[in-house]
């Protein structure tokens, strides 16, 4: 049993990159651009398991926000977390292949990156609350903490993420 569990785990760390792999299919971006900042949150954590509900798949929120973003052309800029240890090639791969996402560079300095989007967007991530102290709307999936605190925006559909972003940009 043990060593079955073993086995398995060496299996998935042999299929797993580190974020040089990330960094690879990353840029450094043009700032001039209109953008949402999504930062890709460090998984396994309470935050985005249980407290994410379906949005623990953060591709799930990627591709929606990716989707409404684009038809008010806006990029929708991810930047994976710092010392997450590993995910798979194939997960970056299929970051990068969502029309309308641009993987940020890991060395980018993400207070720099909050500050210069149009709003943040996260599952339950403490950029909710960095976000709100410094007067940046965020996008929030999920049953966090900060679910109706002043200028966040609890999404779950698109239409929810589309209604954020009219008055998001109204305001």
């Amino acid at each position: 049993r043990n060593r079955a569990f073993s086995k398995r785990a060496r299996i998935k760390q042999k299929t797993m990159r580190d974020i040089k792999y990330y960094d690879a299919r990353a840029v450094i971006p043009e700032y001039e651009k209109k953008y949402v900042i999504y930062f890709i949150q460090y998984q396994p954590e309470a935050t985005t398991l249980p407290m994410a509900g379906v949005f623990v798949e953060q591709e799930l929120v990627i591709s929606l926000l990716a989707d409404v973003l684009q038809k008010y052309g806006i990029e929708l800029w991810v930047k994976e977390h710092f010392v997450q240890p590993y995910r798979s090639k194939e997960y970056y791969d299929k970051l990068a292949s969502i029309p309308n996402v641009v993987l940020v560079k890991s060395v980018v300095d993400s207070k720099e990156l909050m500050l210069n989007s149009v709003a943040t967007a996260t599952c339950n991530g403490t950029i909710a609350q960095e976000s709100i102290f410094n007067g940046k709307p965020v996008i929030l999936f999920g049953n966090g903490l900060f679910n109706g605190a002043p200028g966040s925006y609890s999404c779950r559909t698109a239409e929810d993420i589309s209604n954020a972003m009219e008055r998001i940009e109204n305001d």
